[in-house]
């Protein structure tokens, strides 16, 4: 979703992960949500505990400061409870998604990269709507 963007923090290129803007050890309900999740660089993510202070300047830089509330809203969906035949599901239609973007990799605009956050969302199914989808 967020191929070629620079890390949500720092603005810098290179090495990238996933960087959770709630962490996944403080919260594994928000681990799979793809609002909570966004390009971030390797050293911001690894060795500055994600950066969040930065993490949420680029975020309200990018989408608004509407977004960060969202966001930081998401930690109120109830326990997940997946089992393991829950998470095959998913990891299927996380491939399906993956194959998805690894065939049209482009530069998005942020309305672009939250509206594929929304639908993606509501594809894997893991989550209620309103934690789900933030409307524009």
């Amino acid at each position: 979703i967020d191929f070629g963007n620079p890390c949500i923090a720092t603005g810098n290129y290179g090495k990238m992960n996933g960087g959770h803007r709630i962490s996944v050890g403080s919260n594994r309900t928000t681990a799979l949500n793809l609002h909570n999740i966004f390009i971030q660089s390797y050293q911001s993510n690894k060795f500055k505990g994600g950066d969040n202070i930065k993490y949420d300047i680029g975020l309200e830089k990018a989408f608004g400061i509407e977004y960060i509330d969202y966001i930081k809203g998401l930690h109120k969906h109830r326990k997940l409870g997946l089992s393991v035949l829950d998470l095959k599901e998913i990891n299927k239609k996380a491939l399906i998604i993956i194959d998805e973007l690894e065939q049209k990799k482009e530069l998005r605009t942020p309305i672009e990269r939250i509206e594929l956050r929304n639908k993606y969302n509501l594809e894997l199914g893991i989550y209620e709507p309103e934690f789900c989808v933030f409307n524009l």
